[in-house]
């Protein structure tokens, strides 16, 4: 008899990651609008006196934990993530995601120049 599986909860990145996909989708399906200009206004980091959180020394690198926890309840972080998608030259952490992954996004959704 096969053992149950144990269901473990989602760790934070499993959790921004599966949100992403979530907007991702909806970006490639034209179910979400471009975010206003002004998005920027109300992001958690505008005030954030330390940018090597949000562009990391190495872009391969993982998202600052900080950082990430600061996007986590952003306000505009769902703004932040479309900009991101839709603007390849949007670098560094965005929306609690780095570079890398928003790039998987975005080859996915066929908006890269790369």
């Amino acid at each position: 008899m096969p053992k149950p599986r144990v269901k473990t909860a989602p760790t934070d990145a499993e959790k921004r990651r599966l949100w992403a996909e979530h907007i991702a989708a909806l970006v490639a399906r034209g179910r979400h609008q471009v975010p206003p200009l002004n998005w920027r206004d109300r992001a958690a980091c505008a005030d954030n006196t330390h940018p090597d959180l949000w562009v990391p020394f190495s872009r391969q690198a993982g998202v600052n934990a900080e950082a990430a926890r600061v996007c986590d309840w952003c306000p505009a972080r769902t703004d932040c993530l479309v900009a991101a998608l839709l603007d390849p030259s949007e670098l560094g952490v965005r929306a609690g995601l780095n570079e890398s992954t928003v790039n998987r996004l975005r080859t996915r959704l066929g908006t890269t120049d790369q």
